[in-house]
């Protein structure tokens, strides 16, 4: 093969992965804006922020930042951490069988989170925080 048609075939082969990247990165992810009201639960996130999630997070372990259907259906922002020792029989069942115990970080910015609610089943969160952009 020439160098030429060596360069040719490369550069379609980079095309052809770039664009589907590109597809999964639409499939998969998306770009919100938090609300500009109010307060944020989380450090890292400020009111007003665009930030990139996963729509479709395979496996959600602590330290996760995510967006969660509350009992009225409402979005709320949270983080997945270890369950307390000290839970009812109940609430460690479902943990055992994948809930999640999600807490908000800021004392000053009140949210609903697993103290209120209890575990949150894993089919109630909507998608995974990846990261705020400046923009």
């Amino acid at each position: 093969m020439s160098p030429s048609r060596f360069l040719l075939v490369t550069r379609r082969a980079v095309l052809i992965v770039a664009a589907a990247g590109l597809g999964y990165l639409f499939w998969r992810a998306d770009m919100l804006t938090l609300p500009e009201q109010g307060c944020s639960p989380l450090h890292g996130f400020a009111p007003g922020d665009r930030v990139i999630v996963d729509r479709r997070p395979k496996e959600l372990g602590p330290g996760a930042a995510v967006l969660f259907e509350g009992r009225a259906g409402e979005l709320l922002l949270g983080r997945v951490v270890d369950a307390p020792r000290d839970l009812d029989p109940a609430a460690r069942a479902l943990i055992e069988r994948g809930a999640l115990w999600i807490e908000t970080e800021r004392d000053d910015c009140p949210g609903n989170d697993s103290d209120d609610l209890g575990p949150i089943a894993t089919e109630r969160v909507v998608a995974r925080l990846i990261m705020a952009v400046g923009w």
